[in-house]
């Protein structure tokens, strides 16, 4: 493939991104003008959403969804593009992720939410967790001040999720994609 080839192939690609995202942008912006109460909670409930589901990504929790009819197990970068809005998958359908301890737990929830639960297998959590005992300890960081105790365990994972997600983020070990939720009632 010649050069200016390649070029305008690149171009027409990031042209359309930019008229995805821009009608994206302009619906959410449209949809919110209309009640602007309404605009803060759906910005809020969109925040938390995406703050869960980075945090499963980055703690490789398992997935179950319902789509196309049927549950399905998957890991966290489809789930990402199902609530992401900046994703060509986004499908406002989703409006929850809900944390359980085990795969048993994540049965019998409704359609809309995706349900998440931490790696049994291997040794996933056990590194993750032993990566935040030792961050911690190295940049001498009191769990305590995060609400959590030595050892955490894959039980603080779901229970303090938000704990140990600010910990992780405190540590520099959480590369969110989106900024972390705040509740309306502390906003400024």
């Amino acid at each position: 493939m010649n050069t200016k080839k390649a070029k305008l192939i690149a171009m027409i690609c990031a042209v359309a991104i930019l008229a995805i995202t821009a009608t994206t942008v302009v619906a959410v912006v449209r949809r919110n003008n209309d009640n602007n109460q309404m605009c803060d909670e759906e910005r809020y409930r969109i925040r938390r959403l995406m703050w869960k589901i980075d945090y499963t990504h980055e703690l490789s929790f398992h997935f179950l969804i319902y789509r196309n009819g049927e549950w399905t197990e998957t890991v966290g970068g489809v789930a990402i593009g199902f609530v992401s809005f900046f994703s060509p998958f986004h499908d406002p359908f989703y409006t929850d992720v809900v944390f359980v301890h085990t795969k048993e737990e994540a049965q019998g929830f409704p359609e809309n939410i995706i349900v998440a639960w931490p790696i049994t297998a291997g040794r996933g959590n056990e590194i993750n967790i032993n990566q935040i005992h030792r961050t911690a300890n190295r940049l001498e960081v009191a769990l305590e001040d995060f609400g959590l105790v030595y050892p955490i365990t894959a039980a603080d994972l779901v229970d303090n999720w938000e704990n140990v997600a600010a910990l992780r983020i405190a540590l520099g070990l959480f590369h969110q994609f989106h900024f972390p939720a705040v509740e309306p009632s502390r906003r400024n």
